[in-house]
């Protein structure tokens, strides 16, 4: 999962959901063999710091992302970095698309277009396309801790989470389908005005 561009007022619900799923902290972790991949917003040093603790004190064995020769073996990661949230998505099956709980959230397009299972806080009408893909049931919105848990269930559905992934691909390409069609409409449009 990558929990992208969080900020602390996601971090409570994350933080108890995590605890909720992962009941015995690295160990059900290592057991599930999943990955967590944790992409702040800002990547101040206060602020990793507290995401370092906060994921410590879960039970996590957390490493940076800076720290380059222990990625293979690490299950938690933070990205002390900028710049690469786009192109983690690929690496995951689920995604949280953070400040949900704050100003509203942030780009859902990265982690769709990797055909995530998306979640995000109850902050996202002003963004059409997250607003599309909760009344598809296509991302899931967020209230608590125990829904992020919930969400993170869908790791153990492999057939739900298949047909969402499936779902989103589709999804997707009409999308792509639709701009490419605008497109080419506004483009026969000048020309025959031209």
């Amino acid at each position: 999962i990558v929990l992208g561009s969080i900020e602390p007022t996601d971090y409570p619900i994350l933080f108890s959901g995590l605890k909720k799923y992962y009941s015995n902290g690295q160990a059900t972790l290592e057991e599930k063999n999943h990955r967590i991949i944790v992409a702040p917003h800002e990547i101040d040093s206060r602020n990793l710091h507290k995401i370092y603790h906060n994921l410590k004190r879960i039970g996590f064995d957390t490493i940076y992302f800076s720290q380059k020769e222990k990625l293979e073996d690490s299950f938690v990661v933070i990205i002390d970095e900028v710049g690469i949230l786009a192109d983690l998505y690929r690496y995951a099956d689920l995604a949280y698309v953070g400040s949900g709980f704050s100003d509203g959230i942030h780009s859902v397009l990265e982690p769709a277009v990797y055909n995530n299972a998306i979640s995000f806080g109850p902050k996202y009408h002003i963004v059409d396309m997250a607003v599309s893909l909760a009344d598809l049931r296509l991302a899931t919105v967020i209230d608590s801790g125990d829904d992020f848990s919930l969400f993170l269930n869908l790791f153990d559905d492999k057939e739900n989470l298949d047909k969402i992934h499936n779902s989103m691909q589709e999804y997707i390409s009409k999308q792509k389908l639709a701009s490419e069609n605008l497109k080419n409409r506004d483009f026969a449009q000048i020309k025959s005005n031209g």
